[in-house]
């Protein structure tokens, strides 16, 4: 099969990743010489530098909304914030959103290995929220074992990332999903044994352990959240659960999930 033919087919198969795509029409790029197509997808996979570079199939119209509060508890949420009202800095944020992250932030976490999407969610951080200091990956005192997230300079926290994906990019079942969340055993390094090691250090004066997954109609997401909970229950004390759900990524198998987080208060008393 021809390069060419494997890109048509590509482009009509929607299992197949859009970088993955990209990363063919690279070679193409290549084997024709064309510096046009060479420097437009290298555009695509690793994003574009500033607004003014970005295609117009990347800028999407956009609104604000906020919450409003007034005395006694009153208030409106989610209400629609018109541009006029805004400071002339931020107007544009409330009529259209540039997309320059590369191709792999805007397809979704999905496809990614747990280490690249924290790097992918991080990097966004750093745009969203510039005053927040972000650390991965740093090792705990003492020890040859990394936490996932520092966060706060000074660091205040310290989060403990795990991914629940119950399917394959192929739409198969990966049985390491369950073992990454609910297994009792150190070794496995899962959401469970992840409590324990935030509850017993000092690494930050507060922890948290955060779980994104992805819906699954066989094994739901929501049934491993409660079993996540009733076993690390055994081992320490968490706090309130905060969710939050998404949808509509581009990905055919990881389309949709949401993020689950709690604090980490401490080991449990026996």
């Amino acid at each position: 099969m021809s390069l060419l033919q494997e890109i048509q087919d590509a482009a009509v198969d929607a299992s197949v990743p859009i970088s993955t795509l990209l990363r063919k029409c690279a070679v193409l790029a290549a084997r024709l010489n064309n510096d046009e197509l060479r420097a437009w997808v290298a555009k695509e996979l690793n994003g574009y530098e500033n607004d003014a570079d970005t295609p117009d199939y990347r800028i999407l119209g956009a609104h604000a909304t906020g919450h409003l509060a007034g005395p006694f508890g009153s208030g409106y949420k989610n209400i629609t914030i018109p541009p006029m009202v805004l400071p002339e800095w931020g107007r544009k944020f409330a009529e259209q959103v540039r997309f320059t992250q590369p191709i792999a932030t805007v397809e979704g976490i999905g496809p990614h290995p747990e280490d690249r999407a924290v790097d992918l969610i991080v990097k966004e951080l750093k745009v969203a929220q510039p005053a927040w200091h972000s650390q991965v990956r740093v090792c705990y005192p003492g020890s040859k074992t990394a936490c996932d997230w520092l966060l706060g300079d000074p660091v205040e926290w310290a989060i403990e990332i795990k991914m629940a994906r119950p399917n394959g990019d192929n739409g198969k079942p990966d049985d390491t999903a369950i073992k990454d969340i609910l297994s009792p055993f150190a070794a496995d390094r899962s959401a469970v044994t992840d409590c324990s090691k935030l509850a017993e250090s000092d690494v930050a004066p507060r922890k948290a352990l955060l779980i994104y997954g992805f819906d699954d109609r066989r094994r739901p997401l929501s049934q491993m959240i409660e079993a996540f909970e009733i076993l690390a229950g055994t081992r320490v004390r968490l706090g309130e659960r905060h969710s939050a759900s998404f949808s509509g990524l581009v990905h055919p198998v990881h389309a949709a999930g949401g993020v689950v987080g709690w604090e980490v208060l401490g080991l449990h008393q026996q």
